[in-house]
């Protein structure tokens, strides 16, 4: 587990100091930067760059998901590693808001989910709905309807033939919790009726966690928390998208254990000490946190709802 924990820290930090260092993509952030700022201030949602393609300069049309995916994927790993070299209240609230960015590029995708050039596969919805439900529940209700779509556009896609799917995606893990989470957290019939959509039996791990998540048993609990980070580390491959974390964001942080202990917490019952875990060690002192939204961030949650 040492192993797995250091090796995605260790390759975040790479993607990450090649952010900071390649002319290329400093500029290509502050395009994407001055893309955000119009949108804000005049709605635009496609824009025109000069690039040279084949040795010619040309004006390509970038799309504001596109934009927004950069700053995302910078300011997440930005994220993780200050969390990761000084973990406190402060930088765990400041990860959340990071993955927030991610909410909000989702949520520019689903306008035209069809036809987006930035991907989100069946895992990567649902573990951004756990992600919105276990800690911006405030915004959930917005969320859904566009959590809804795009399960919805995905499960035609599969239904259809578009897009055959050749993996699991978590359907027998994730879904089946994120299930779980929408029904203690009184979540309307329409949210769980889209889950259903694509939710497949529970694996036998995932059913002992959910049964017995809210057990007063130290061993059991512990039990539950060994299965969770097991799976997680036994998922976890950027090279296959057909994995439920595939996505180094989600590889790093496990939103899916960190959802059942929060969970569990807001139930008030015994505490009973986790034994330690290099998965979930680094963020469970600060799990209960309440982050709270940048302005910048709120501003174009606001824009993008209107």
């Amino acid at each position: 587990m040492e192993d797995f924990t250091k090796k995605t820290l260790n390759r975040i930090k790479k993607i990450h100091k090649e952010e900071t260092a390649n002319e290329e993509l400093i500029n290509l952030r502050e395009l994407s930067e001055n893309d955000i700022k119009k949108f804000l201030c005049t709605g635009e949602r496609v824009f025109l760059r000069k690039e040279i393609i084949f040795g010619e300069e040309e004006l390509v049309k970038i799309k504001l998901e596109q934009s927004l995916a950069t700053i995302r994927t910078f300011y997440i790993n930005k994220a993780i590693i200050q969390f990761s070299s000084k973990p406190s209240t402060e930088s765990y609230n400041s990860l959340c808001r990071a993955y927030f960015w991610d909410i909000l590029t989702y949520m520019q995708v689903c306008l035209n989910f069809k036809d987006s050039p930035t991907l989100y596969l069946e895992s990567d919805i649902c573990l951004l709905y756990i992600f919105v439900l276990t800690y911006w529940p405030q915004y959930v209700d917005t969320v859904e309807p566009f959590i809804i779509k795009g399960l919805e556009t995905v499960y035609d896609r599969r239904f259809n033939g578009l897009r055959t799917a050749k993996g699991n995606y978590g359907k027998n893990t994730l879904f089946p919790l994120a299930l779980f989470l929408s029904e203690k957290y009184n979540r309307p019939q329409s949210i769980k009726d889209s889950l259903l959509l694509l939710r497949m039996p529970s694996t036998e791990s995932y059913s002992f966690v959910l049964d017995n998540i809210f057990t007063t048993n130290e061993n059991v609990l512990n039990e539950c928390i060994i299965k969770l980070s097991t799976y997680h580390i036994d998922n976890s491959k950027t090279l296959d998208l057909t994995y439920p974390f595939h996505k180094e964001q989600w590889i790093y942080f496990p939103i899916e254990i960190i959802s059942l202990i929060r969970l569990r917490n807001s139930y008030n019952l015994l505490d009973i000490n986790i034994t330690s875990n290099t998965v979930i060690n680094q963020f469970k002192p600060f799990i209960n946190s309440l982050p709270e939204i940048e302005d910048l961030t709120f501003d174009l949650y606001q824009k993008m709802i209107v």
